[in-house]
């Protein structure tokens, strides 16, 4: 789901953190939580600095895998709603038509598992694993399906929280509304099942 041109998309980190957020702000929660002790004690052979700039690289990188699109995980959220596959199977099997779906309240949920990986002179020497979970409440949309394809979005009211962890240690949370557009047309449409299979017959002479 794209928003207009005059708004950048909102990322996990951003809705997080805040717009202005950047490594520091991560670099800080985990130093909070003791995580960034994890990856000092694997590297305990480094200088302080050393051990410093890791810390610093460790909470770059952290950063860089949550800046996923609050709007295009909702809408991976969308391509497995029950009620949208269902009116996507029935158009496909009938080229053309079209289908209005309206959503009753639901939830959306998002989970990932990303990690960093620490090397020294190019050996592993630890994993630090983060755990996010982003989920949507949804009320009040609507959907037209056509040809097994969501072609656009009528979406009302959203709250979502996200939470944050690193090895098991909670970093944070934040619940908020995020203000949806109106209408999303989606172009082309978004493929929410595959299209029915074309037999093929051979003439036999």
């Amino acid at each position: 789901m794209n928003r207009s041109a005059a708004q950048s998309p909102l990322t996990v980190r951003s809705f997080l953190y805040g717009e202005s957020a950047d490594a520091d702000a991560l670099a800080h929660s985990l130093d909070e939580r003791g995580v960034t002790a994890v990856s000092a004690e694997a590297l305990r052979g480094l200088s302080r600095a050393g051990r410093q700039t890791a810390g610093a690289e460790v909470a770059s990188v952290a950063g860089a895998l949550l800046d996923l699109d609050l709007d295009n995980l909702l809408l991976g959220g969308w391509r497995k709603h029950g009620e949208l596959t269902a009116a996507a199977r029935r158009t496909a099997a009938l080229p053309g038509s079209r289908e209005v779906v309206q959503l009753a309240t639901h939830c959306v949920t998002s989970t990932h598992q990303p990690y960093v990986d620490l090397l020294l002179d190019d050996v592993r020497v630890t994993r630090i694993h983060f755990d996010l979970s982003v989920q949507f409440l949804i009320k009040g949309v609507l959907g037209t399906v056509g040809d097994g394809c969501l072609l656009d979005l009528v979406a009302g009211h959203c709250e979502v929280t996200a939470t944050l962890a690193a090895e098991g240690r909670h970093l944070l949370t934040r619940r908020g509304e995020v203000e949806l557009p109106g209408m999303v047309r989606l172009g082309a449409g978004v493929r929410l099942v595959d299209p029915p299979a074309v037999a093929s017959v051979r003439a036999g002479g």
